[in-house]
């Protein structure tokens, strides 16, 4: 969402965004001072694995507007549990002043307490019907990457994304709900959220030699962005489909069982190979074994090194192979290792979708 915010945003406003990962008690004071007279939007990333953070990071930076953008379960080592999460994440909302604005997803779960935690009036986003902004019929278009109608109390626009995941609909539709509303241009707003073209590691589409397609999305991994990397993955049609699964760290005492749950999902799915890697995701492949994965598309590694070393014999024309886990797991390694193996492949008209 940062990031379709930078690209609505900076080209009607001039724009500080948050850089990086630069989102703790750190970073965003780094940010702040970074911020020069004539900027006139300052977006900024909170980031938090500990209860309080949030809370402090907000009573740094005194927001007029906080966009919470979902509520899983991630950094549970300190947090406790999806609770926790919603707990230190609301912190933000207490936080805004009654002027200011609190863009909310309508079609969480958790949405009315997200309401209810704001000390300012709440805009919403989402796919339910409900919301202020809408994202009509998202469909997948090309390449994972979805195209949708958005309508939002000052008009609707047709918007067609350059990055892959029906998540990203979500994200971009996170990102106009807090540009328009705090008053940027409907029709600017959507240009820039058309020209995003993603980050290295998130989402990234790679194309390969012989056909391959690699989903590069190493820079983190949670349950929920499991999924959504897995909806991706299942977008790509009548082709055969791998997934290198490392492991999802700062998942506490919940980690064993939310590996199998994710494993779960995987094996319920139309994944033709399973690559795992970590001692964690002995518990990911209990999972899809108990979903019903035959074990001989199942593949385990200790490691990434050793992943990397073995993964190019295993694929074939036309696969796609989507790399997922945490920042730790360093599977951009595997990347790599294909990249090297196979060679890229020119694409014309560039990566986007």
């Amino acid at each position: 969402t940062k990031e379709f915010l930078r690209a609505a945003v900076a080209r009607l406003k001039k724009t500080k965004v948050t850089e990086g990962n630069l989102n703790n008690l750190v970073g965003l004071p780094k940010t702040l001072f970074e911020v020069e007279p004539d900027d006139e939007w300052v977006v900024l990333e909170m980031g938090t694995d500990r209860p309080g953070e949030i809370k402090r990071l907000t009573q740094i930076a005194q927001p007029e507007v906080g966009v919470i953008t979902a509520i899983g379960e991630a950094h549970l080592d300190r947090l406790g549990d999806v609770e926790g999460v919603l707990a230190e994440k609301s912190d933000l909302l207490r936080g805004l002043p009654e002027n200011g604005t609190a863009v909310v997803p309508r079609d969480s779960p958790f949405r009315e307490d997200l309401v209810t935690a704001s000390s300012a009036p709440v805009v919403t986003f989402g796919t339910d019907k409900g919301s202020d902004y809408l994202a009509v019929d998202p469909t997948v278009r090309t390449r994972g990457c979805y195209g949708f109608l958005l309508e939002t109390p000052v008009g609707r626009e047709e918007v067609t994304l350059q990055v892959p995941g029906f998540h990203q609909v979500l994200a971009a539709t996170a990102a106009a709900a807090v540009a328009v509303s705090s008053g940027l241009p409907l029709a600017g707003v959507i240009e820039g959220l058309k020209s995003f073209t993603g980050l290295p590691g998130r989402c990234e589409i790679v194309e390969l030699e012989q056909g391959i397609t690699v989903i590069a999305d190493h820079y983190n991994a949670n349950p929920v962005s499991m999924g959504a990397a897995l909806r991706v993955l299942e977008t790509f049609l009548e082709r055969r489909r791998v997934m290198v699964a490392g492991e999802m760290w700062d998942l506490g005492r919940r980690g064993a069982d939310l590996h199998e749950m994710v494993g779960g999902v995987i094996g319920s799915g139309s994944i033709d190979l399973l690559v795992a890697v970590g001692p964690l995701t002995r518990h990911l492949i209990r999972g899809a074994r108990k979903a019903g994965m035959p074990h001989q598309l199942i593949r385990w590694f200790e490691n990434t090194e050793t992943a990397a070393r073995e993964l190019p014999r295993m694929l074939e024309p036309s696969d796609v192979v989507l790399v997922k886990g945490s920042r730790g797991m360093k599977l951009e390694g595997a990347v790599d290792s294909l990249v090297r193996h196979f060679g890229r492949r020119a694409v014309q008209g560039g990566m986007s979708c």
